[in-house]
């Protein structure tokens, strides 16, 4: 766990940094942090402590439940992922073919119906 748990803090950090176009330097500033340490973390070779998550929140301007929430949230789309691809190596070939046909399947039905990839519907 603390090895996903390292890459999630790692992948959450970079994008906060990257969505306020910061440098390592200005959220070193923001932070607190040093700059070789926040590499550390940004590269998941270190796991922080909650003074240190805590401490980042603050410098992202977020509450350290709304900093958490975005962990739990990457790690709920980590863990989804990872049992997709349990799910995938349990398949025969033959079997994963087909749930490729299918995905283009759908692929196509949304682009006709013009709902681009994220459209949802009712529809069963």
């Amino acid at each position: 766990m603390s090895e996903r748990l390292r890459t999630t803090i790692a992948e959450i950090l970079t994008r906060f940094r990257a969505e306020r176009d910061w440098s390592l330097r200005e959220l070193a500033e923001r932070s607190g942090l040093s700059i070789a340490y926040l590499s550390e973390l940004e590269r998941g070779r270190k796991l922080p402590t909650l003074e240190v998550l805590d401490r980042l929140a603050a410098a992202f301007g977020m509450t350290t439940a709304e900093f958490f929430g975005a962990l739990a949230g990457q790690l709920g789309r980590m863990e989804a992922v990872s049992e997709g691809c349990d799910l995938w190596r349990g398949l025969e070939a033959e079997d994963r073919q087909e749930l490729l046909r299918y995905a283009d399947y759908l692929r196509w039905r949304r682009a006709r119906l013009g709902r681009g990839s994220s459209g949802s519907s009712d529809e069963a």
